[in-house]
């Protein structure tokens, strides 16, 4: 993913914690500066998917393509991808479709801006996306192997 500095990662990495540890039955404790946005993301789950998760951050391999991820929470029927920022960028779509391929499943980018609001996207099934998704599979593949 491309991350516009290391403090917005780092904020990033802790609100996936928080959400998956909630979603394993783990008790959490809010950093001050993150109760916002994750209480706001709990409260959608709760109000919008009815479902139990069957995987939570758990990295998973295609083998065909010769890639793995790990998908913030499969469900039953959905994929989703927490999305902490202001907007969607070309590279969440990207990555979103490769979790559509990975999972199996549609996949719905849930994005909590800075105020708490929260946006679900539910991602189409895009060619043009996962072309180039394995264009850059393949640029990234060529360079390790060159090193």
């Amino acid at each position: 993913a491309a991350y516009q500095n290391e403090q917005a990662m780092v904020f990033g990495t802790l609100c996936h914690a928080y959400i998956a540890d909630h979603l394993r039955g783990r008790s959490i404790t809010h950093e001050k500066h993150a109760v916002l946005r994750i209480g706001a993301l709990l409260m959608w789950l709760d109000q919008h998917v009815t479902d139990k998760p069957e995987i939570v951050e758990v990295p998973l391999a295609l083998e065909r393509e010769g890639f793995a991820g790990t998908p913030d929470a499969v469900y039953p029927a959905m994929t989703y991808d927490w999305k902490f920022a202001e907007s969607v960028t070309q590279a969440n779509l990207i990555q979103g479709e490769a979790l559509r391929h990975l999972t199996g499943r549609p996949v719905t980018l849930v994005r909590v801006t800075k105020s708490g609001a929260v946006y679900p996207l539910r991602l189409k099934p895009n060619p043009r996306l996962w072309a180039a998704f394995l264009s850059a599979l393949g640029v990234l593949k060529f360079r390790m192997e060159a090193l």
